[in-house]
């Protein structure tokens, strides 16, 4: 077992005497349900580790320091405090109390009750030095033994070994697997492994996204039903690369913005900004062309020039391809047509409508993306 931050804010609020119940649920859930032997056995197997920790350090008073249980120190005490009544109940007690000042019922209580009163009192700081000494030596062997954990970690160090060895049965033994098992599944993924309910697999969740630093990020299906996300919660954000156009983000050196070939904003017909907005503009208008897009968003991802910079071509679509896409894009686009753009195969048939450009051929001057 290997000890986090988390597992020695629980062994305080332990020493402190906050109920383990719900210290464990707040700090441990990763460990399993809540359950007074488990949490026993876990309080026992980690106060052994820092003992020896503590031992491998030359401090065999620390080892000796965390074996005292507060616990049994605070029952003795609040038998102690339970010790005498009030003041009123104590004269009610006495056969001739109005014959007695108030001064001398004080006296008398004191006489009877005071030193159980002492005692108790006695008792309570007692353990609170020992609560003191036994919070201090925690903050040392955390110095020393706290980890967090990381992808390559077996998940016996981390988890439950029940719920270890189910994770097991599956292929997952370490969490860099777990992360990715749950992200691959999304929510329910505890569906696919043997004996582990959507409690116990939300207690898992939450405590990779308290390491997400460290171990990766789970994503929003993997966390939350897909029934309760919004359309907008499931698209990625936008970036630059090879993406579908609605997730295309330019930089601003690319955008086209200041492009060379840019008119000027009054003699524009369209209210696009930059070429990004041009391209949506134009293939509203060409949508049955879907190559189309993928040649203007090759241009900036493959060559690194923006559209507005990128010359006139007037060639046919191929051609025009070839020149702003890859060059593994380009040896694909040959296999399927192995004829000159210019051919008479890209050429509309005589009888065609001239009207406007044809369906065959992409014609960059005529239907480009309108400046």
């Amino acid at each position: 077992m290997k000890l986090a931050p988390s597992d020695f804010r629980f062994l305080s609020a332990w020493v402190q005497g906050v109920d383990v119940r719900e210290a464990w649920s707040r700090y441990c859930a990763h460990r399993g349900a809540v359950d007074l032997r488990r949490i026993r056995t876990a309080v026992r197997t980690m106060l052994d580790q820092l003992a020896a920790v503590a031992r491998r350090h030359g401090d065999g008073s620390t080892a000796a320091l965390l074996r005292r249980d507060p616990a049994r120190m605070a029952a003795r005490a609040g038998q102690g405090a339970d010790a005498g009544p009030t003041l009123d109940a104590f004269a009610a007690t006495l056969p001739d109390a109005d014959f007695y000042s108030e001064a001398e019922l004080i006296q008398l209580w004191q006489e009877r009750f005071g030193r159980r009163q002492t005692q108790a009192a006695a008792a309570a700081r007692r353990r609170a030095r020992l609560v003191a000494r036994q919070l201090d030596a925690l903050r040392r062997l955390e110095q020393l033994a706290a980890t967090s954990p990381v992808p390559d970690d077996d998940i016996r160090a981390w988890l439950d070994a029940p719920l270890a060895e189910r994770l097991a049965r599956v292929g997952l033994v370490r969490l860099q697997e777990l992360v990715a098992f749950i992200n691959r599944h999304g929510y329910r993924w505890y569906r696919r492994v043997p004996r582990i309910g959507e409690e116990g697999a939300m207690r898992l969740a939450r405590w990779l996204g308290e390491h997400e630093a460290s171990l990766g990020i789970l994503r929003l299906h993997a966390v939350v039903p897909l029934a309760r996300l919004q359309r907008d919660q499931l698209t990625p954000p936008p970036t630059f690369g090879v993406v579908p156009i609605e997730r295309l983000r330019l930089p601003e050196a690319l955008s086209g913005r200041e492009g060379s070939n840019r008119a000027p904003a009054t003699r524009c017909k369209i209210a696009a900004r930059n070429d990004h907005e041009a391209v949506q503009a134009w293939l509203e208008l060409r949508r049955p062309v879907a190559d189309t897009g993928n040649a203007h968003t090759g241009a900036p991802t493959a060559r690194r020039p923006n559209a507005s910079c990128s010359g006139r071509c007037s060639s046919g679509a191929s051609r025009c391809r070839r020149s702003m896409a890859p060059t593994a894009w380009s040896t694909a686009a040959s296999s399927r047509s192995p004829g000159r753009c210019g051919s008479a195969r890209s050429r509309p048939s005589a009888g065609a409508n001239t009207g406007g450009p044809s369906r065959g051929r992409w014609h960059p001057v005529r239907g480009g993306p309108p400046r």
